[in-house]
This record gives C-alpha cells, structure tokens and sequence, in this order.
C-alpha cells in the first residue's frame, strides 16, 4: 500500500518529472502533449529532450510518418516535409495544420509502396534532419541516404526491432556513426529506444 502511494505521489506531485516532463498530461489527454498541453512528438523523451535543445528555424526536416510530432516541429523548424500513409489519420492531422496555420508544412498523402519510400527522393530539398517512424522503415531509410546534407542526420525511431539491423549495416558502410537513446514514451510504460546516425565531427545536432 505504501508503494502504491508513493507512486501516486509522483504522479500528482507538481515538482514531479512525470509531470514536468508532461506524462502525466498526455496519459489524460491520450496524446503526446508537454505540461500545457502543447503537441510533442510520440519519441522517447531522453530524444525528444536531445532534439528540443538544438533545432532550430534554419532546419529542413522530412519526416515518414505523422502525428504530433508534425505539429511540434513545424513551430521550431523553417520546413517540414511530412508523408502519411493513412488516409483517416492524414485528414484529422491535415485539418490541425490548417487550424494552426503552420504555412511551412508540405503534407503528402501516399499509399503504401514503392512511391511512398521514394517519395523523399523526388522533392527538390536536401534536408538538415530525416525521421523514419512510419512503415517500411528499412527503404525509407536507405533512400533518404541521398537527400541528406553533408551535415545531415537521421533519426529511427523503435531502433531496437531486429528487423531494422539493415539500415544500421547500411549508415555504418557509409560512414556514419550512431548514438541510441532510450527511456519510456509519452502513455508508454517500458523503456523505449531510438537512434540517431550522424557523420563525426560535421553534423548539425554537433554530435
């Protein structure tokens, strides 16, 4: 019973990290938002805390895969390229962007398939930060190889899964290192992992 009331404590507590850091919130609301509600993305928080204290407005983002975190970046990036395969999910997002007016997001609805990992390929931008956390994940990662700068990194999400071992082979043979961060979700409950692949020494998060 005791333990059951000190972790009531942390949960409630106003100085507590859960809330601070705005679990506790998005435990409520079911959506990953920070201690006033406000949209971060569904990433671990040790990344997400990485990421918050070097992005900037000079950043060129692309994104696979949707959400929260479209409607966190765009406020703190110069441009977000995001691509979601759900159409009901791309609906309910699209009208949060128009809500929101965050005029520096280029949304793109694509079906599952070739066209959806070679969709980075086709835009006209080379991009300061890619992020993989939609489907087909192995793909999306090698083509988004082309489309970063020099200073580029990528970032992928749930980088624990085995199936993903390829994109680390792949970023290793290209010279790449790679850092892994992990601790618990926003609604999560275990610990949770993510990885960013950088070039030592010229890459824009200053790894």
């Amino acid at each position: 019973m005791d333990l059951l009331k000190h972790g009531w404590s942390l949960m409630v507590s106003p100085d507590s990290w859960l809330v601070q850091i705005g679990y506790v919130n998005s435990f409520i609301s079911g959506e990953p938002v920070d201690l006033f509600y406000n949209p971060v993305p569904w990433m671990n928080y040790s990344l997400f805390s990485f990421l918050a204290e070097r992005i900037n407005k000079n950043f060129e983002v692309f994104e696979f895969g949707s959400g929260n975190s479209t409607l966190f970046f765009a406020k703190h990036v110069r441009e977000l390229y995001s691509i979601e395969y759900d159409k009901k999910w791309f609906d309910l997002i699209s009208k949060k962007i128009i809500v929101q007016e965050l005029n520096n997001v280029r949304y793109i609805y694509c079906e599952l398939g070739n066209a959806y990992s070679n969709k980075i390929v086709q835009i006209d931008t080379f991009f300061d930060m890619v992020i993989i956390d939609g489907r087909q994940r192995v793909e999306c990662a090698i083509r988004a190889y082309s489309k970063l700068k020099d200073s580029g990194v990528l970032i992928l999400d749930d980088s624990d899964r085995v199936k993903y071992k390829e994109i680390f082979d792949f970023y290793q043979i290209k010279g790449f290192a790679f850092v892994t961060f992990s601790s618990v979700k926003p609604n999560g409950f275990g610990a949770e992992y993510s990885t960013i692949f950088y070039k030592k020494g010229e890459n824009i998060l200053g790894l």
